[in-house]
């Protein structure tokens, strides 16, 4: 049986969004990949909330934040 993956991209503002669209535009579309991105007055807590209620209990999950430190980064910590 395939392990099954889920990547998810956080950043400020767009920045997340941007980057899953240049991933699905180098490597095709990725079922697997979503983007969240913090927009002002949004709490990172509640963002990562959301993730949390998208991961699914069989799979491995990689987050990629765009700033080290970053409320985003720190929140999914």
């Amino acid at each position: 049986m395939a392990e099954k993956y889920q990547i998810f991209f956080i950043s400020h503002n767009k920045l997340a969004e941007g980057v899953l669209a240049a991933v699905k535009m180098i490597a095709g579309n990725q079922i697997d990949a979503t983007a969240y991105g913090l927009m002002p007055g949004q709490n990172p807590e509640d963002k990562v909330n959301e993730i949390e209620a998208k991961i699914a209990d069989d799979s491995h999950v990689l987050i990629l934040a765009d700033l080290f430190g970053g409320s985003m980064a720190n929140a999914a910590v």
